[in-house]
């Protein structure tokens, strides 16, 4: 699981990036920005689960 935010454009300079504030499980203690909410998605997923078999 994840807490994604948008970032906050008049405050750190950025417009419409994403920013993974806090993840759990294997995702713990991992922080990063993205530039859209679709690529925070698809790194979430390929980070928490396994390649099907």
């Amino acid at each position: 699981m994840a807490v994604l935010t948008q970032i906050d454009e008049e405050a750190y300079s950025t417009k419409g990036k994403w920013f993974l504030e806090t993840g759990f499980g294997l995702l713990s203690g991992q922080h990063k920005n993205f530039d859209t909410i679709e690529e925070a998605i698809g790194w979430v997923g390929r980070h928490t689960f396994s390649e099907p078999a």
